[in-house]
């Protein structure tokens, strides 16, 4: 680099030690005195002689001006230090796409151009001074460029400048600034420059010239973002709404897909109108069963487009039930069937079906005329237990045993214990017409119950007791802790009545009696076990209305009557939630590159951790339902067990996990990969966004094949002082004081003669 020759300064400047405002006095002083004296020279009426006059006191005044400001001269000897250029290269996703169909990445391109401008850097005495603007701005060289892969999430054009303005507070005075981006900012300059980055800019003071790597009106097809909630129900209708970038494929038709598990749900044509332009296309999803499920919207593929990866794009949805659809039938109209009834029907989770007996066959109706009876709708024995009973649920028996012909359901307990063994749910209540006060019990369908009567019942009150497995049961478990979960149970009013039971090997008791036995057994008041692939559970009281009642009564509901009947409701139809088997993702999303992490769980029937079991876990590809990878694991003593999958490439992904001992139990989930962000979902590059920027301060736009580093505009520097300067003193001259006094004598002189004096 060549050294800058130094420069000499010469400067005018007072010498005087009065301050700045004594000296404007005198010169104000002086000039009234001019005033003065002109016009007293008015009088004269030889000209000759007043214009005399005249100029001696005006060159009298300025010496007496010169010996109180004390002019003098300053030289000094200025040099041009070579201040600095930073080169701020994008670092960003974006980056790594190709600059057109078949060519290098931005990346390299932008490698190439700094190449460049090193080169022709030689002869110039700036300092170039490189820096990668990703998630934050660093220095790099031009090695690590060539070598590193863009990985930044997000494009932060201003955030890169902010950062610059701090990170270059050297000695050396920054001159400009080159900005070598394909533009795709999708943060604060998304839409263009603001008011207020504009300012930013301004504020700068420094020019900031912009180079667009890669080329414009690339041909591409982006599914930009999906609409959708992240949950929807199970056989319920669902809008996903698709927006659809399209650029260069103007007067174009393609096809539009929504998929998922490899099949083709729905296919839409769209035809671009524009040049570039944004369309929003809906589908509508009903989906037909529980779990977590990803959906892939995908766009056909053109080999004219830049970049392909981002013409699918895939979402997870969690599907729930809509509503639990509950049949409850009451033997007869009581306390319990009126607060069960209303419980279920104020909740909007629970489409309710309920019948009441309202009389026996045999009861009198004290009517002469039969025809003119009250008008009751026969029970639709047929339709609910042969046609309908495969839509429910659950079904509830709220102290229901009728043995009359047009009541029993003795025929179809075949249907219901089929129902039951299948995947159905069924909670049976007791009473005064339940379990053994029926005149006549259930036969196929008692197989189905966790209980078997084993006499009269009861008719005392009780307080129920809380079982060791209920504390972790989640029908039960009400506290944060085992103490807070008995604390609740405690302050509950007592029930009344019991029918007497036995539990059968293998049910779990939740609640007993505290002092009645049943052979060595304390009786029952809730139980449940699951039969087949249902669920079945038995309440043998018909007083648990007391506790909604009573707790109502005080003004300040404890809500425990509720959420024992959600509950069990929750458990019986077997939410998510409360299954014993369960696998979910770490994240229903992951970036590529990423370790992937699921964690499973598995319980027991009574909801303690089932430890060192046994479970098959799949990882499938969603779209094509192929197997990826396989394993078996054993769970921890905690019944916790944690796994990793690496290197997966971007797309939807299916776990399903298995029990290796009861096949019966499984569970699943699904997950995406794909990279986070927009970097890579859109090929866009903005040179109107560049060339906004470099206008706002004064810098200059190039392309990457123009960039000249001679035509950057920048700064020129301020000169530095080179050693001391020295002050002469101008006014202490020998004939300026000779001047001054015979301007004053010759005008005294002058004055006397006209007889002024």
């Amino acid at each position: 680099m060549k050294e800058p020759s130094p420069l000499h300064s010469l400067e005018w400047l007072s010498l005087s030690p009065l301050p700045t405002w004594l000296c404007w006095a005198a010169l104000l002083a002086l000039l009234a005195l001019l005033v003065f004296h002109y016009r007293g020279l008015l009088e004269e009426r030889n000209a000759s002689m007043r214009r005399l006059l005249w100029g001696l006191r005006l060159l009298a005044a300025a010496m007496l001006l010169l010996f109180v400001v004390e002019p003098g001269r300053r030289s000094r000897t200025l040099a041009h230090v070579p201040g600095r250029i930073a080169v701020l290269v994008d670092q960003t996703a974006s980056m790594q796409l190709p600059t057109r169909p078949g060519a290098e990445t931005r990346a390299a391109e932008a490698a190439k151009v700094v190449q460049t401008l090193l080169e022709q850097s030689g002869e110039r005495p700036e300092r170039v001074e490189l820096f990668a603007l990703g998630e934050s701005l660093r220095p790099v060289t031009l090695a690590s460029l060539k070598e590193e892969t863009p990985q930044a999430e997000h494009t932060d054009l201003l955030a890169g400048l902010q950062a610059l303005q701090q990170a270059t507070q050297g000695s050396k005075a920054l001159l400009g600034v080159v900005l070598l981006s394909d533009g795709a900012d999708n943060t604060r300059l998304r839409h263009g420059l603001s008011a207020q980055a504009e300012a930013f800019l301004k504020s700068l003071k420094i020019p900031v010239s912009t180079v667009l790597i890669g080329e414009e009106n690339l041909k591409d097809i982006a599914i930009e973002r999906i609409h959708s909630d992240g949950f929807a129900f199970v056989r319920s209708k669902l809008q996903v709404d698709a927006s659809v970038r399209i650029r260069g494929f103007r007067g174009k038709k393609f096809n539009l897909m929504l998929k998922s598990e490899g099949q083709v749900l729905a296919s839409k044509e769209m035809e671009a109108e524009l040049e570039d332009e944004l369309q929003t296309i809906s589908f509508e999803v009903v989906p037909d069963r529980t779990g977590r499920f990803v959906y892939t919207v995908a766009a056909e593929v053109f080999p004219e487009e830049v970049l392909t990866d981002n013409n699918e794009r895939s979402f997870s949805l969690k599907i729930m039930r809509d509503r639990i659809r509950v049949l409850l039938v009451s033997g007869r109209p009581s306390w319990e069937g009126r607060f069960l009834r209303g419980l279920l029907k104020e909740d909007s989770n629970i489409e309710l079906i309920s019948f009441y007996i309202l009389r026996n066959h045999d009861d009198p109706t004290e009517v002469s005329d039969e025809s003119q009876e009250m008008s009751l709708i026969p029970f639709p024995m047929r339709d609910i237990f042969d046609e309908q009973l495969l839509s429910f649920d659950v079904v509830v028996f709220q102290n229901f045993g009728y043995n009359e012909p047009q009541l029993m359901v003795s025929v179809y307990e075949g249907n219901l214990e089929r129902y039951l063994f299948r995947g159905g749910a069924f909670l049976l209540m007791g009473g005064d017409r339940s379990l053994g006060e029926s005149k006549q019990g259930f036969q196929e369908l008692a197989r189905a119950l966790p209980v078997e009567a084993t006499g009269k019942a009861d008719l005392q009150k009780f307080n129920p007791k809380l079982t060791p497995k209920a504390l972790r049961h989640p029908i039960m478990a009400y506290g944060k802790n085992n103490e807070e979960t008995k604390h609740l149970w405690a302050q509950l009013p007592p029930l009344q009545g019991i029918n007497r039971t036995r539990a059968k090997k293998t049910a779990t008791v939740l609640l007993e009696h505290p002092t009645l036995y049943t052979g060595e057994q304390k009786l029952p008041v809730f139980a449940l076990w699951e039969y087949g692939r249902g669920r079945v559970a038995a309440l043998m009281v018909d007083s648990t209305w007391h506790w909604a009642f009573r707790a109502h009564s005080t003004g300040a509901p404890s809500h425990n009557y509720e959420r024992f009947f959600k509950n069990t409701l929750r458990w019986l139809s077997r939410d998510p939630d409360l299954m014993p088997l369960q696998i979910s993702a770490d994240a229903p999303r992951f970036s590529t590159g990423k370790t992937v992490g699921a964690t499973l769980k598995t319980r027991t029937a009574d909801y303690a951790p089932a430890p060192h079991t046994r479970v098959s876990v799949e990882l499938l590809s969603s779209e094509k339902q192929q197997q990826i990878q396989k394993l078996e694991v054993e769970t921890d003593t905690e019944g916790h067990a944690h796994l990793e999958f690496h290197g997966l490439d971007k797309g939807a992904y299916t776990l399903w996990a298995r029990s290796v001992v009861a096949a019966e139990q499984e569970s699943q989930d699904a997950f995406i990969i794909e990279p986070l962000g927009e970097e890579l979902l859109s090929a866009r590059t903005s040179a109107a966004l560049l060339k906004a920027l470099a206008e706002a301060t004064q810098g200059r736009f190039f392309k990457s094949h123009s960039v000249s580093f001679k035509d950057i505009p920048l700064h020129k520097p301020t000169p530095v002082e080179m050693g001391r300067s020295r002050d002469e003193p101008q006014w202490d001259k020998w004939y300026f004081f000779l001047l001054f006094v015979v301007c004053c004598v010759l005008e005294w002189a002058l004055r006397r003669s006209l007889g002024y004096v």
